[in-house]
């Protein structure tokens, strides 16, 4: 009566790399870079404290996991870190000042601008607790200008 047999070697995902999903990961991406070009002294403040309170050993662990998932798109990620290159340093420090707190904000951004991008480029593979790991230091509010 009409019970054909499902081939057991279906594949689940299909597409992954169609032009579609590129073109969502390249406007992810470009969101992030604008978001970070639009920092404010006291959301760069905002990041670094939430940068500073994160588990060293978990962020490691999804780091390590991030680099693998970006070597797909390592020119993405090139690109967008070069268009970032100077987000992390507030108004205190582009005159050459030294004030620690501020040099302390701008080591903590710094970390947190790199450990997005690893995890938006890489977020078509990353498993969900590594992207929230390397995510956590950018609330969403700062998101929503």
């Amino acid at each position: 009566m009409g019970s054909e047999a499902v081939p057991l070697e279906v594949p689940i995902l299909t597409g992954i790399a169609e032009t579609g999903q590129q073109n969502g990961l390249h406007a992810a991406v470009e969101s992030f870079v604008q978001r970070v070009r639009g920092l404010t002294d006291e959301e760069r403040r905002t990041v670094a404290d939430r940068r500073s309170g994160i588990d060293e050993a978990l962020r490691e662990k999804a780091l390590r996991a991030g680099a693998e998932a970006i070597a797909r798109h390592p020119h993405l990620y090139a690109h967008a870190r070069a268009q970032v290159a100077g987000a992390h340093l507030p108004a205190a420090l582009e005159d050459g000042s030294t004030d620690g707190e501020w040099v302390r904000v701008s080591r903590l951004v710094q970390l947190a601008i790199d450990e997005g991008l690893v995890a938006i480029v890489g977020s078509g593979t990353l498993h969900p607790n590594h992207l929230r790991e390397l995510i956590a230091p950018w609330p969403a509010e700062l998101s929503g200008r």
